[in-house]
């Protein structure tokens, strides 16, 4: 239990990047379909001409924030980093308890999921600011009512 309890838990570091992929791409009116944002990079992001530049600098300096490392292509690839992380391809929005239910989390319990998996070395400890970063922008971007309309079962949809 604790193995698949761990597995779920390395699955949601990943679906951190997926649900700021998607929230950023929302929050940006990237012209992609609503229901692929979440494969909209952060490079995309940058680039596209539709991308309002004040929103995009407010993404931006939440990386910088908890690394003043953390810009520009640097973003870009931690994020690809945490999307790679594991083994499968599922992208749950759930943790699971001891007895194997299963929970949604809190912004906390995902800042000490990402905490967790550093320290114990199962992602790259070089990765935890960048997953903070995304942490720190999906639950900033959770009120934005055109996130709220969208996200259906995305990480953190109910945060204030």
């Amino acid at each position: 239990m604790a193995e698949r309890a761990d597995t779920r838990r390395l699955m949601v570091f990943r679906q951190l990047a997926t649900a700021y992929q998607f929230r950023a791409a929302t929050v940006l009116n990237h012209p992609n379909r609503p229901d692929l944002r979440f494969m909209v990079t952060h490079e995309v992001l940058r680039m596209a001409k539709t991308s309002n530049i004040n929103v995009l600098q407010a993404l931006e300096s939440r990386f910088v924030n908890r690394d003043s490392q953390l810009t520009g292509a640097g973003i870009e690839k931690k994020i690809k980093m945490i999307r790679g992380s594991g083994v499968s391809t599922s992208h749950p929005t759930k943790l699971m308890a001891s007895d194997g239910s299963e929970y949604s989390p809190s912004a906390q319990d995902l800042e000490d999921l990402i905490n967790d998996l550093c320290d114990r070395q199962v992602v790259m400890p070089a990765l935890r600011s960048c997953a903070l970063a995304l942490l720190d922008n999906i639950v900033l971007t959770a009120s934005d009512p055109t996130v709220q309309s969208l996200v259906g079962t995305d990480l953190l949809k109910s945060s204030p």
